[in-house]
């Protein structure tokens, strides 16, 4: 009835879709949290909670996973931090299951999140994932801009903008997204944004010689 948190800081921090924790760090992890007890359950804090939260989510148990960032929430409500966790778990829920309802409870939450913190780049960063795959391009972009404005050397972000980019047919702004997502990125951004990056700019740069940029 107890958790270890020596590491728990560095959860979240890791680079990965939707901010997961990938797996081979959470198993890394996980004894550290099951067999060196340290802290009774009943002390945990709604950060406490919040760290459990995203090491489930990171093995993709989706029902612990939400527990505790409800219980995140319950100890303390307007938890950005919390809210932007649940809106990604939730929007991913949505996008597996096929429910409005999770998807509309995942706008919400980063709604909620952005209010308590509009600074907050995983809030940002979720909600114009959510709104770029529910389509609402515009909505996306904006907030993709709001994060790059804040966080501007992020490869990631510029990868996704250049996605947005191409699917409206504006190949110059996908061709500079590109190219600059490229030139930032330092090995961690996701395989397919780094080849759809350089397929981009590749078009990118045909458009233009074609003069349909």
């Amino acid at each position: 009835n107890t958790f270890n948190f020596r590491h728990m800081e560095s959860i979240g921090r890791a680079p990965g879709y939707y901010g997961v924790l990938p797996i081979e760090k959470a198993f890394r992890l996980l004894p550290e949290i099951l067999y060196y007890p340290a802290r009774p359950i009943a002390e945990l804090t709604a950060e406490d909670h919040l760290n459990i939260g995203r090491l489930f989510h990171g093995f993709r148990w989706y029902e612990a996973a939400d527990g505790e960032f409800r219980k995140a929430l319950a100890r303390t409500p307007g938890h950005a931090a919390a809210l932007a966790q649940h809106g990604r778990l939730l929007a991913e829920l949505a996008a597996l299951r096929g429910e409005e309802g999770l998807s509309q409870e995942a706008a919400k939450q980063f709604q909620a999140a952005l209010a308590a913190d509009p600074l907050n780049l995983a809030a940002l960063e979720g909600a114009a994932r959510h709104a770029s795959a529910t389509g609402h391009p515009e909505t996306a972009r904006a907030l993709y801009d709001r994060y790059l404005a804040l966080e501007p050397q992020e490869p990631r972000i510029h990868a996704e903008l250049a996605r947005i980019h191409a699917a409206a047919g504006a190949w110059n702004p996908a061709m500079e997204a590109s190219e600059t997502a490229i030139m930032l990125d330092d090995g961690f951004t996701p395989l397919p944004s780094r080849v759809e990056g350089e397929v981009f700019y590749l078009r990118g740069a045909e458009a233009r010689k074609e003069g349909r940029t």
